[in-house]
């Protein structure tokens, strides 16, 4: 009788695995991930995508001493609703040099992804060298 009780309780519990990390829902950039402009060409890579926002690491290349200043930063959504999200530092280079910037995304993406908003575009005003510009980098997260 009691190898029958432990045998239903068993029976009940299934051992699954956590999801892998191509299982896992995150950001990837669909569009738009070079800029090209006066004195600097940049690269968007998302690095990071979890519950917390986004981790990208801009890999900034310049042609001359240059200065890339971002003004404002915001992900905005199909239905023309936006996060603003918080601006980075400047980015000082000398020369022809070519850097990394670490750009730490902060928002409630555990909110965007339960309300079945996994289509945005990355929006970056900005200021390199002597122009004024808006770097739109389409992602969607799956």
């Amino acid at each position: 009788m009691r190898f029958a009780i432990v045998a239903v309780m068993v029976s009940g519990c299934v051992l699954i695995r956590p999801p892998t990390t191509e299982e896992r829902p995150r950001w990837r950039i669909t569009a738009n991930d070079l800029l090209d402009d006066d004195c600097l060409i940049a690269h968007a890579l998302i690095r990071k995508s979890g519950k917390q926002g986004i981790g990208m690491a801009l890999q900034l290349r310049s042609r001359q001493d240059c200065i890339f200043t971002t003004t404002s930063a915001a992900l905005v959504f199909p239905d023309g609703s936006s996060l603003p999200l918080a601006t980075p530092p400047p980015v000082e280079l000398h020369g022809r040099s070519q850097l990394y910037a670490w750009l730490q995304l902060g928002f409630d993406n555990n909110q965007v992804w339960n309300r079945g908003r996994n289509t945005a575009v990355l929006t970056f005003a900005y200021t390199v060298g002597s122009k004024t510009g808006t770097w739109q980098i389409g992602m969607h997260q799956q």
